[in-house]
């Protein structure tokens, strides 16, 4: 699966320009196509290597289809939230959405951390990325933090669900 999304947002920077991105003014469809979209390859390069480990980590806890299903209809959403009057693309939503099951996972136990300074090292780097993605002009800081939560609270909400299924 994850190799499909990293296909896919090679192939949409490779054909298509940012006219997949969304703003203030278009159409719905574009809140679903930004995610696959990239404004240059440093941006795609950097996007598609968080993207796959992220989902490498996650896939062992939780299926290939939940951690997509969740990351996409998370970035679709708060896309919604998070108007802007230029145009946003990028994976960085879905990676936020991930980071955010992350978290969840950590609290719960599910994943457990042997490296207390690397979790460290990881939020703060996290954290960093978000403060820098609020100041940066072209970067949409608000989605990123709001899809971050959303990742928390949906994968908490999947989490009881799917629980409750099991016993």
């Amino acid at each position: 699966m994850k190799h499909l999304f990293i296909l896919s947002f090679i192939l949409t920077y490779m054909f298509f320009g940012l006219e997949l991105g969304y703003t203030a003014t278009s159409s719905w469809s574009t809140h679903i196509t930004y995610s696959f979209q990239h404004a240059g390859f440093m941006h795609l390069l950097i996007n598609c290597i968080s993207f796959f480990f992220l989902f490498r980590v996650l896939e062992k806890y939780i299926s290939s289809w939940h951690i997509a299903v969740i990351a996409l209809s998370i970035a679709f959403a708060v896309s919604f939230l998070c108007i802007y009057s230029r145009v946003v693309v990028g994976s960085s939503a879905m990676i936020y959405a991930m980071i955010g099951i992350y978290f969840f996972l950590v609290f719960i136990g599910k994943i457990e951390i042997k490296n207390k300074a690397q979790l460290f090292t990881g939020i703060s780097f996290i954290i960093l990325s978000l403060i820098i993605s609020f100041f940066k002009p072209n970067s949409a800081g608000l989605l990123h933090l709001l899809c971050l939560i959303s990742g928390c609270i949906v994968s908490s909400i999947h989490y009881f669900i799917t629980s409750k299924n099991i016993n």
